[in-house]
């Protein structure tokens, strides 16, 4: 009875942040380390385009719908669609075209560099006087059970 209750409470929690746009979301992967490491759960909200900005840390679906977490590093509106280009904490350079599938441009020091469109991204990572909400590899619990 008692996992019936928590299964009923956990669905209303869910219910609740999908209606603010929130949602919760497991890293994979060294990229954003030290901040993140693999398996620290992120709560994430989706957000009108003009309210992402450089340095802020976005979740987008990447090639195969795979979610990457990275920093905005830099904004540009190409034919009235907003472009973002993202990068790694942990990673030498931007997010390639092979990870973002997009035609989406920016000019990054004169160079052409692959930008996730907004339709792509999926939200910002919540974050509160520079306190980010994460609970530390509590996610690849949830990937375990999941397999």
């Amino acid at each position: 009875m008692s996992i019936l209750i928590a299964a009923v409470a956990a669905l209303i929690i869910k219910t609740a942040w999908s209606s603010m746009g929130l949602t919760l979301v497991v890293v994979e992967g060294a990229s954003m380390e030290p901040l993140f490491h693999s398996g620290d759960l992120v709560l994430v909200q989706h957000v009108p385009p003009q309210d992402i900005h450089v340095g802020d840390i976005i979740v987008y679906q990447g090639c195969g719908g795979k979610l990457i977490i990275h920093r905005v590093y830099l904004i540009c509106n190409n034919g009235g669609t907003y472009c973002y280009v993202t990068w790694g904490d942990n990673n030498p350079a931007p997010d390639t075209p092979n990870m973002i599938c997009s035609t989406c441009l920016c000019t990054l020091d004169g160079i052409y560099q692959a930008a996730v469109p907004y339709e792509k991204v999926v939200g910002k990572v919540v974050e509160a006087g520079g306190f980010i909400y994460k609970v530390p590899y509590i996610g690849a619990l949830a990937s375990l059970l999941r397999s």
